[in-house]
């Protein structure tokens, strides 16, 4: 085969920074991606999202109204959605020439009439080849609160379940779409910094990191100590989640929410991590759902850090057998362990 022009090497190079992003609907990753825009806007970055949602409602054919689309059959949307991707298909190369990054920000799926719809079909997403494909998450409470002031969604009835299937969809079939097409996919809590996202974009090859720790007992004292834990940890890694900023319910929790969390921990954030801080700040913090997250982490040959303080007992074989360092007994002995590992 001949050498690319320099025009099909601009192209590559400019493809390789399209990223295509879903979640359920009210997931607040539209807020997201205004934090996002606003910190590529400080680091000289040049961005465009689209909403082909939004660009819907401009297809020619019977009018839509925006609150009962999805009563519409398919064979009436489809076409207009072939249309939406056909006028994104004509500008793509212009936003590439403009801009450093390329979204285009849509749904998997929706619940409606207690029905699950597609919200388009995978040859699209199979026509633009993203380089990067990223889901949405929150926590169950507030996106039911937000459906249920929702013009659209508030009569719709929906309940935790309801919440906590169309979310696990979300991240299970899109994942589905991005091992299709051979690119990677990554699980992005709505309420994380939008250091996560622009990492992802920009810096592919920054180490993502999770911060195990216990997520449905900590007190308020001890999540301000976790908050200062990973305010110091985002200086190193500023790709990294915490899972305190996906809210969850202390209390009247489901036992499908319960679920949902163990798939949120498990499924999602280890798996997708290099590096996993397994957090011990007090005796009290010896949580089942860490241990299962660092010894997950340990088995998918993850890094393995722990810290914790002095005085909780280290007797446990898992917490020894699961490390990849020596258990660091402060957290400054823990970021000095960091300052030496990045100087390598």
């Amino acid at each position: 085969m001949g050498a690319r022009t320099r025009g099909e090497n601009r192209m590559v190079e400019k493809t390789k920074k399209l990223v295509w992003v879903t979640g359920a609907s009210e997931v607040d990753g539209d807020e997201y991606l205004n934090c996002f825009l606003s910190l590529c806007t400080v680091r000289s970055k040049k961005v465009k999202i689209i909403y082909p949602g939004k660009m819907l409602f401009d297809a020619p054919g019977i009018p839509l109204d925006e609150n009962n689309v999805l009563n519409a059959p398919d064979d009436h949307l489809k076409p207009k959605m072939k249309w939406v991707f056909d006028r994104i298909a004509e500008k793509l190369a212009e936003f590439f020439e403009k801009c450093d990054a390329v979204i285009i920000k849509t749904h998997r799926l929706f619940k409606w009439n207690n029905v699950y719809r597609l919200a388009h079909a995978y040859e699209n997403v199979m026509r633009f080849n993203p380089n990067l494909m990223i889901t949405f998450v929150d926590g169950i409470t507030p996106i039911l609160n937000r459906l249920g002031i929702s013009e659209q969604f508030r009569y719709q009835g929906y309940i935790k379940k309801d919440i906590c299937d169309w979310q696990d969809l979300e991240v299970k079939l899109t994942k589905e779409w991005a091992e299709a097409i051979k690119k990677p996919h990554f699980v992005v809590p709505s309420g994380e910094s939008p250091e996560l996202l622009y990492n992802l974009v920009f810096n592919p090859k920054a180490e993502l990191t999770y911060v195990a720790i216990d997520i449905t007992r900590s007190s308020s004292k001890l999540k301000k100590r976790v908050g200062d834990f990973v305010k110091e940890l985002r200086k190193y890694y500023p790709c990294l989640i915490n899972p305190f900023t996906v809210p969850l319910d202390s209390k009247n929790r489901t036992d499908e929410e319960d679920s949902h969390i163990i798939a949120m921990c498990l499924d999602w954030f280890v798996p997708q991590a290099r590096n996993v801080v397994g957090y011990y700040p007090a005796a009290i913090q010896t949580s089942e759902g860490k241990t299962h997250e660092i010894g997950k982490a340990h088995v998918l040959t993850k890094n393995v850090w722990v810290v914790h303080v002095p005085n909780l007992d280290e007797s446990s074989p898992f917490i020894k057998g699961f490390k990849t360092a020596p258990i660091f007994r402060t957290e400054e002995e823990f970021f000095e362990f960091l300052r030496e590992r990045q100087k390598k």
